[in-house]
Parts: structure tokens; C-alpha cells; sequence
């Protein structure tokens, strides 16, 4: 329905790639990213990946291409 109307593109990777690209905030909390994870990503986007480190969380979208890059605070 949202494709419809809204404009949103048909392809289901498609469109949580620009959902991402436009909503995610440049820093979250390393607690709020294990929940983003938890219960949306993985189950959402199971072809997707992701990296933590010491400050940063990276998504990689299903092509391995690094779709955004969020600073831990």
C-alpha cells in the first residue's frame, strides 16, 4: 500500500535502504543499536550484515556495500 501511495520503491531492499539512509541518526546508543538488531534487523533484513567496533556500527545492505556508518555513544 505504502508503494502506492507514498512512492516507495517496490523492491523490498530498496526501500529500507532509503528508509535507513534517511531516518537513521548519525550516533545511538550501543543499547539502542542491540535492540534496532535484535528485533528489526535481523528479522527484516536476514541478507543484510552489520559490524560493531569500539565506536562505530556499520549496515552493509545485500551487495556488501556499506550503507550507512553510525557513531556509538
Amino acid at each position: 500500500m505504502e508503494a502506492k501511495f507514498y512512492r516507495a520503491p517496490v523492491d523490498f531492499n530498496e526501500y529500507f535502504k532509503k528508509l535507513i539512509i534517511r531516518n537513521i541518526p548519525s550516533e545511538l546508543h550501543l543499547e539502542n543499536i542491540k535492540y534496532f538488531i535484535t528485533y528489526n534487523f535481523v528479522l527484516t533484513l536476514p541478507d543484510w550484515t552489520f559490524k560493531i567496533t569500539k565506536d562505530k556500527f556499520v549496515i552493509y545492505d545485500n551487495n556488501n556495500t556499506i550503507l550507512c556508518i553510525v557513531n556509538i555513544i
